[in-house]
């Protein structure tokens, strides 16, 4: 049976170790660099218009779709052809 002393000191190393790699992200030593993806090959965007609830998330989502690249979002009412 382990000692409360044995499992203080365990639980100070992984507490010590943890908090290295926290300040360690923190600060940006990290080993591999992070790059930008490309911008979008496609930047308009047209989705179907349903005045249901479970449609409700794509309206909450364009402001999101406009930060990745789409720059026109455009909502088709339901029931129409859409020719461009």
């Amino acid at each position: 049976m382990r000692t409360t002393h044995e499992l203080d000191a365990k639980r100070r190393s992984l507490l010590g170790r943890t908090s290295a790699i926290g300040a360690a992200a923190f600060l940006g030593l990290h080993a591999r660099t992070g790059s930008a993806e490309p911008p979008p090959e496609i930047t308009k965007i047209r989705l179907l218009h349903i005045p249901a609830i479970c449609h409700a998330p794509q309206y909450l989502a364009e402001e999101l779709l406009h930060l990745e690249g789409i720059t026109e979002v455009e909502y088709v009412p339901h029931g129409t052809r859409y020719i461009p």
